[in-house]
């Protein structure tokens, strides 16, 4: 009779039963379930035979499916009846109160998911099943594992924001417990709805195994990996860590204030008959092992899998990712039910997809840098599938419900799946009435005339988003009415074409800002077009990001934790010698762990570079392998330069480059050990000897040059050496690089310094900056001490040619400008910068007319900005090329609103303007190393706090050596502090005497007074004079009365005066550009104006 009722009327009989099983079950302290049915059915007179509960269950499972329940998969579970009915039943009533005082306390802790946001609502109750412990029966946690629809934490945050309209539909009795638990707590509810889901997860994102952080600017995570920890802060969007280990355990992840960890096992062992399993957000979804005997369970959609071995069959899809360890990826997609079955030899594994609907937005999206996605609305559709069984009665009742927060109606939708179970639907029409802006689009699939969703999912919807271009370009029918301009970083807005775009390409990133809601700032960080990278590195429990300039140099070891970003708007492909990494334009971001690129280094093909969609190869950096030497000596006699090199090992080949830098030609020897038919022919140039081990376990490599056979020139030697497989450059145990120098006149002879200054003389001024330019990019890395006496004359020449070029503007000031911005090699010491600098030697570069700097581009740094300030000075406010900020330091501000020329500045007046502005929402854009001012950021508070950070960052890295310079540079900040701009100009208004810097503002908040702040302010303000000095020679003579107070500062010659005004301008070069960018703009509109 029952299973007829449950024919006939599956309302009734279905919600009997499971009332009874709600009611009863754990009363009795055991988990028996059938006596209950029992007494529902015979009023405990008798109990079911197995051959009854097995028609009841088919009974009762098909009148759930008949009302839109999810039901288990069949065979999904071993004791598959009774877990039908407690996964029905969900948590036993007399444990409601109990449970919803654990998810308050979770919710105060993690904060809370969106109702309708499937994939939060199940990291949030996956969190909280770890919190259910006992006294909480294990009941409570099962049904809430069971519960993958979200129906109680979807009841609990309607409980807490006071809707009476229950999403759930749940019965009355069950809300009202819930609701008496929240108001004895006495909570805010508001707050906690308003705090932000903060748990982190491990995710599989662009082939990297990592973590991935919650927004949250203010909150610092650690990350232990089995034993080892790292801090991290968190940032305004979520960020992503990945793992240091190939085959992370057990990772912890806590938060700084005290919080218990959160434990995730990630690989069991590193025994090769595993994987993981991660779903379509990247989330990690399980793992398992061959002849696991139970399936993995997911969710039926995308799925990536991750393999320790290469399964038997057919391997088309896989990708090989580690050779050691063995690491392989596929992804695939599952339909609901759908089984994918893995096979080595005897041992198998099965992938089992649950078996409940799937819903999926397919068109153009746009997933920012921190993995926020959203979709445009032009060509959106929805997909996904059904299984079978749940529509077999009824395949045509199906709608699709859409609706947005802040819009009161719900659109419902008509839906027919396919004889196969899928659904397809055009949603591009629906949203053509919508307001233009972005939504919180939430998505259910339902039974028409039922209120349970089969199915959801929510996504960011960008409604009037008609197509993306280069993932930088933002076309629209209209321009978003939600979006906070003023809150978005380097973004431009065309309104008549109603485009959204980068604003200026001095930046690696532009963001957007959109306000949804009152109370809600959703953001979404894009790339600026191109190529870029950055290098993470990992040291001493925290993460330090460098952004890296093309073109630079890279050192790579085996040891190395470090990860390199490759970020490309277009996508492309990434290649070193034979190896090729594609980049995503979808993800538009690969990363490479720098210890395994070295096994691609090959002799001359040491280069990472990056193929465009169009086929363009473009250089990113040059590599190189770091190999100590032990000991060194050269020598030239009887007419040959021999280098003795005491290697760890002995070498498999050596390679030398030598660089004549007065004609530019390049020569590469390729030299193997103990060649001796090298020493009988004439052609080659060197040879190498290689000896047995020394006894102190050095390996001797000698060098042999006959100078007869080398072409005149200035030749600059260095060598690369091929140990244990690996080609490197050699270093010393500072990480020094080694070079040699040989002077060779007319007929091959070794020659002085003298000569070199000789072949300098009467140079055509093209020819000059060439070999300037060589000259200067010769002296940029830090040489080992026992090779600098055989190169300085590397120096002599800097000085000579430096003496010869005349103030000018056009490409010999460009090129100076562009050699006077570059810093040393990544790979040399942090306290290292270079002995000469343009800049000292020829300050005359500083101060050219303003329209002189026209193109001179952004490698010359800040400066090119100058040729900007030009009249109408207003222009450059009301287009928001400055900061605001800057408008304060004139008197006439307000009149500024009207177009009226500024006028009237004073330092003073700024220093209180700047340091009035609270820019708490800037830190994070301050710690990120590849931020840079751009136009709308010059002159402001943050341009000012970034010139700040770059210049204590400068000052502590050079804290380590330099004792002499440093301590002439504080001497000369010192003996000059008093100085004034009318001591040194003629002509200048009265008002703009006052040189005496904005002042260190604490560019971080937590820096007090200290002697360091001193020191830094005393920079600060001479920088900030000689910065005015520069830009008034322009107008009237300056620099000859500031040549004049260096030389009668008081240190001993005029190479000190050069090292310690080389040394300010280095640790100081973001503060000396925002001076002469400053001044600039004063003098413009108080001096030029005048008369």
């Amino acid at each position: 009779m029952y299973q007829h009722g449950l024919e006939r009327w599956p309302a009734v009989f279905a919600a009997y039963l499971t009332a009874y099983v709600v009611d009863g079950y754990g009363a009795s302290g055991n988990s028996a379930v059938w006596p209950y049915v029992a007494d529902a059915l015979f009023d405990g007179k008798r109990q079911l035979s197995l051959q009854e509960q097995d028609v009841l269950w088919q009974a009762y499972r098909r009148a759930c499916i008949r009302l839109g329940l999810e039901v288990l998969p069949a065979g999904s579970v071993s004791n598959y009846r009774v877990a039908e009915l407690l996964h029905q039943a969900g948590v036993p009533a007399r444990y409601i109160d109990l449970l919803a005082e654990r998810m308050l306390h979770h919710a105060k802790l993690s904060g809370t998911p969106e109702a309708d946001d499937p994939r939060d609502l199940a990291l949030w109750c996956d969190a909280l099943i770890e919190r259910l412990v006992p006294p909480v029966p294990i009941t409570v946690a099962r049904a809430i594992e069971a519960d993958r629809g979200g129906f109680y934490a979807r009841l609990f945050l309607s409980v807490l924001s006071g809707d009476d309209a229950d999403p759930t539909g749940s019965d009355r009795s069950t809300r009202a417990r819930m609701a008496e638990v929240v108001a004895s707590a006495q909570t805010d509810q508001r707050q906690l709805l308003q705090k932000g889901l903060s748990i982190p997860r491990v995710v599989w994102r662009d082939d990297l195994l990592g973590v991935e952080l919650p927004a949250g600017g203010s909150t610092e995570w650690q990350i232990e990996v089995d034993g080892q920890g790292h801090n991290y802060l968190g940032a305004s969007e979520a960020r992503f860590v990945p793992f240091e280990q190939s085959l992370p355990g057990e990772v912890r992840i806590s938060r700084g204030n005290g919080h218990t960890p959160k434990a995730i096992e990630v690989w069991a062992d590193g025994r090769n008959n595993r994987l993981l399993a991660f779903d379509g957000t990247g989330a990690l979804a399980g793992g398992t092992c061959l002849n696991a005997g139970e399936p993995l369970q997911v969710e039926p959609g995308p799925v990536t899998l991750v393999l320790r071995f290469r399964p038997d069959g057919d391997e088309a899809a896989l990708t090989e990712l580690s050779l050691d360890p063995r690491l392989y990826a596929m992804s695939c997609e599952l339909a609901p039910g759908e089984q994918l079955k893995f096979q080595r030899g005897p041992a198998q594994v099965t992938i089992l997809a649950r078996s409940r609907p799937t819903l999926a937005l397919k068109g153009q999206a746009f997933r920012g840098i921190g993995g926020n996605e959203l979709y445009a609305t032009t060509g959106i559709t929805l997909r996904g599938q059904v299984p079978l069984e749940l529509f077999a009665d009824d395949p045509a009742a199906l709608v699709v419900a859409l609706s947005a927060p802040g819009r009161e109606e719900t659109l419902e939708l008509p839906i027919e799946p396919s004889p196969g179970g899928e659904l397809k639907l055009d949603l591009e029409p629906v949203f053509e009435s919508w307001t233009p802006g972005l939504v919180r689009l939430r998505v259910e699939l339902r039974r028409s005339g039922l209120r349970r969703a089969m199915a959801r999912l929510a996504t960011w919807l960008w409604v009037g988003l008609t197509r993306i271009e280069d993932r930088s370009h933002f076309y629209c029918t209209a321009l978003p009415r939600n979006l906070d301009a003023e809150a978005s970083d380097n973004l431009a807005r065309d309104e008549g074409r109603c485009i959204l775009t980068y604003r200026s390409d001095a930046k690696r990133f532009f963001r957007l800002v959109f306000a949804v809601g009152s109370e809600r700032v959703v953001q979404f960080t894009a790339a600026v077009p191109g190529a870029f990278m950055v290098l993470k590195r990992f040291r001493e429990g925290k993460v330090e990001e460098q952004a890296l300039r093309k073109g630079g140099v890279l050192a790579l070891r085996s040891d190395s934790r470090e990860v390199l970003e490759v970020y490309s708007t277009q996508g492309g492909c990434l290649r070193l010698g034979r190896m090729h990494q594609e980049i995503s334009p979808r993800a538009g971001l690969r990363r490479l762990h720098l210890s395994t690129l070295a096994e691609y280094l090959e002799p001359g093909i040491n280069r990472l570079s990056i193929e465009h969609p169009s086929g363009f190869l473009e250089p990113l950096l040059q590599l190189v392998t770091p190999h100590r030497v032990l000991a060194m000596s050269s020598r030239e006699e009887g007419g040959t330069f021999r280098i003795q090199l005491d290697l760890p090992t002995t070498a498999d080949a050596l390679r030398c480059a030598a660089h004549d830098i007065l004609t530019g030609q390049e020569l590469a020897l390729d030299l193997v050990c103990n060649d001796t038919s090298a020493r009988l022919d004439r052609s080659a140039r060197g040879w190498l000897t290689c000896g047995e081990r020394q006894v102190s376990g050095q390996f001797r490599h000698t060098l042999e040059f006959p100078l007869e056979r080398w072409d005149t020139g200035a030749w600059l030697l260095q060598v690369e050496a091929r140990l244990n497989g690996h080609w490197g450059s050699l270093v010393n145990e500072r990480e020094d690089v080694y070079a040699w120098g040989i002077l060779l006149d007319d007929v091959g002879v070794p020659t002085s310094r003298a000569w070199l200054v000789g072949q300098l003389e009467n140079l055509e001024q093209d020819t000059a900056i060439r070999v300037f330019k060589r000259i200067h990019q010769a002296l940029l890395p830090c040489y080992a001490p026992d090779v600098w006496n055989g190169i300085r004359w590397l120096a002599d020449g800097w000085q000579h040619l430096a003496r010869t070029f005349a103030p000018a503007g056009g490409q010999l000031l460009t090129e100076l400008l562009a050699l006077d911005a570059l810093t040393p090699p990544e790979t040399s010491q942090a306290s290292w910068f270079p002995l000469l600098m343009p800049g000292v030697a020829l300050s005359w570069i500083y101060s050219a007319e303003a329209m002189a700097y026209r193109g001179v581009g952004l490698r010359a740094g800040l400066i090119g900005e100058v040729s900007q300030i030009r009249q109408p000075l207003c222009e450059l406010f009301l287009q928001h090329h400055l900061e605001q900020t800057l408008a304060f330091g004139f008197r006439n501000v307000m009149e500024m609103q009207c177009g009226i020329p500024p006028h009237g500045f004073s330092l003073t007046r700024y220093r209180q303007a700047l340091a009035a502005r609270n820019i708490d929402d800037a830190w994070s854009q301050l710690s990120r190393e590849d931020w840079r001012p751009a136009a709308g950021d010059y002159l402001g508070p943050v341009h000012w706090r970034f010139a700040l950070g770059s210049l204590e960052h400068r000052y502590h890295a050079t804290l380590q050596g330099n004792a002499v310079r440093r301590g002439w540079a504080m001497h000369l900040v010192q003996a000059l502090h008093h100085l004034r701009l009318g001591d040194l100009t003629q002509g200048l208004p009265a008002h703009l005497d006052d040189a005496s810097g904005l002042g260190v503002l604490s560019s971080r908040p937590d820096h007090g007074g200290s002697q360091e702040q001193l020191n830094l302010q005393l920079i600060d303000r001479l920088l900030c004079v000689f910065a005015a000095v520069c830009r008034w020679e322009s107008r009237g003579p300056a620099l000859a009365a500031w040549n004049d107070s260096l030389q009668e500062a008081g240190l001993p010659d005029d190479a000190a005066i050069s090292q310690a005004l080389g040394y300010l301008l280095y640790v100081g070069r973001d503060v000396f550009e925002f001076y002469l960018l400053l001044w600039e703009l004063v003098f413009a509109a108080d001096a030029d104006t005048m008369g």
